[in-house]
């Protein structure tokens, strides 16, 4: 009873939903504490903003990367990412997968520093960020063998790049980028904003009316 009310009054006191008491990872928690003895420290949090945040980074990234490899030398391994600041800080992602982990990331570079020294994320540093990631799971060249990257200038040289140190690796184009930036286009038209804005009004008045009618 002692157990439960000091649960019901952690999520409460803390805006935490209810829900959580039925999560699989508060559960597992709650089954490893019935097994340490009373000697047990509880972490600082800097120890779990830091040790622990990167143990657990690295546990879930082995598996990730084991998943990523399992059949990789008869399916092959594809690899992809992207460029983009979000807050003011230029990143980039490094991605792959494959038949057994259709998304698995390897990493997000921090780009503040280059780009703050007045260098852009051109052909060379994109190639740079992704090579040393694609040596490490990939370290005889013989699983990647698919670049695809959004049409942008940049990104295209680097897959080219890249391709120059992979040698079975073939370049193609991802579309989505593209359609979405003539989407957006489209979208920003002023036709397209006076109808958007009819049908909110529209939705908005047909919801009242429902309400009305219950």
């Amino acid at each position: 009873m002692q157990l439960s009310m000091s649960i019901a009054h952690f999520l409460a006191a803390n805006a935490l939903p209810f829900s959580l008491v039925e999560d699989s990872l508060f559960r597992r928690v709650i089954t490893r504490a019935r097994n340490v003895g009373s000697s047990y420290k509880m972490p600082s949090r800097s120890d779990v903003g830091g040790k622990w945040l990167e143990a657990t980074y690295n546990s879930y990234r082995e598996v990730e990367v084991e998943k990523l490899l399992t059949e990789a030398k008869t399916i092959g391994v594809m690899m992809l990412g992207d460029g983009a600041t979000i807050k003011d800080c230029p990143q980039i992602n490094v991605m792959a997968c494959s038949e057994n982990n259709p998304s698995c990331c390897l990493d997000v570079i921090d780009c503040s520093k280059w780009v703050s020294e007045g260098n852009k994320k051109d052909a060379w540093y994109v190639a740079k960020c992704f090579l040393p990631l694609m040596r490490e799971i990939d370290p005889n060249k013989e699983l990647i063998d698919l670049v695809a990257f959004d049409g942008a200038s940049n990104m295209q040289k680097a897959a080219k790049l890249i391709a120059e140190h992979f040698p079975r690796v073939s370049v193609i184009a991802g579309l989505e980028h593209t359609v979405s930036l003539i989407f957006g286009r489209f979208m920003n038209t002023e036709v397209i904003q006076v109808m958007c804005l009819f049908c909110n009004k529209v939705s908005g008045a047909f919801a009242c009316l429902l309400c009305f009618i219950d």
